[in-house]
């Protein structure tokens, strides 16, 4: 359980990043209209499986089938989704992931640091075992 939490908080801080380089933007203002928008077109293009979908790693990597984005749904089927804390995380991140991951398609320079903190808690799931 100890180990599970870990990586609830790993994966917290990781999106603690991509939030504030959201809300570092000098333009905030015409930029969170603009990712509104396109948010949600993006929540709309996914249609029944919106709930299923990783917006920020799939931003970051590039892909949806990119093998680390593989491992986040994998942690977050198996561990995330099976208690209360968890389910919470999980209805956050679906809640603002489309505008983060908006931010970051209209950002690249943000990719890298966000990937850093991505590969880090991928390589301590693979590892841990707690993700395939």
């Amino acid at each position: 359980m100890k180990r599970n939490m870990f990586f609830a908080l790993l994966l917290a801080c990781t999106l603690s990043v991509a939030t504030n380089a959201y809300t570092d933007s000098r333009d905030a203002g015409r930029k969170a209209g603009e990712s509104a928008r396109r948010a949600a077109e993006t929540a709309k293009d996914f249609g029944e499986g919106f709930n299923e979908s990783c917006f920020i790693a799939t931003a970051v990597y590039q892909s949806y089938e990119a093998p680390e984005v593989r491992t986040l749904r994998s942690f977050r089927d198996r561990y995330l989704e099976t208690n209360s804390v968890g389910q919470r995380l999980v209805r956050i991140y679906y809640k603002h992931g489309p505008n983060w991951a908006t931010y970051i398609e209209d950002h690249p320079s943000t990719r890298m640091p966000i990937r850093m903190g991505l590969d880090t808690l991928v390589f301590a799931l693979r590892k841990s075992g707690a993700a395939e």
